[in-house]
């Protein structure tokens, strides 16, 4: 979880979506999930055995506040499944998803190119425009 004044950000019980929560009324306000499929086994109600707690594509940790062109989002960090063809198999892939803090609503998402297995899934810092993620 993130805190940010009045506000917390972490992913939903469920690890499909990165939500928005009001300290305050304890409401959800907002939340933002991925574009691209998550991997079979990643959320809880389709792990074997369902008592699972790590993802097997990933370990996610905290998601990151920060002000990434001039608007304050929470930056969270998704594996997603990248489709192979013909012989190339499936892999995985990570996505950026940022939710304005403000408006609770997707501002934007990045696919990255870290096509990796059992990774973390974290974001060590973000400068400017740039986020660093940590595998």
């Amino acid at each position: 979880m993130a805190l940010d004044g009045t506000k917390a950000y972490t992913y939903a019980a469920g690890g499909g979506s990165l939500d928005a929560i009001d300290l305050a009324s304890g409401e959800t306000f907002g939340s933002a999930e991925p574009e691209g499929a998550l991997p079979d086994g990643y959320l809880p109600a389709t792990r074997d055995p369902a008592d699972t707690d790590v993802a097997p594509a990933c370990e996610q940790r905290r998601p990151v506040v920060a002000t990434v062109a001039g608007t304050k989002v929470a930056l969270g960090l998704f594996p997603v499944v990248e489709k192979g063809s013909g012989t190339t198999p499936d892999s995985t892939a990570m996505e950026l998803v940022a939710l304005d803090t403000e408006s609770g609503r997707t501002a934007w998402r990045d696919r990255l190119d870290i096509q990796e297995n059992n990774v973390t899934c974290r974001i060590a810092g973000v400068s400017a425009n740039t986020a660093v993620t940590y595998p």
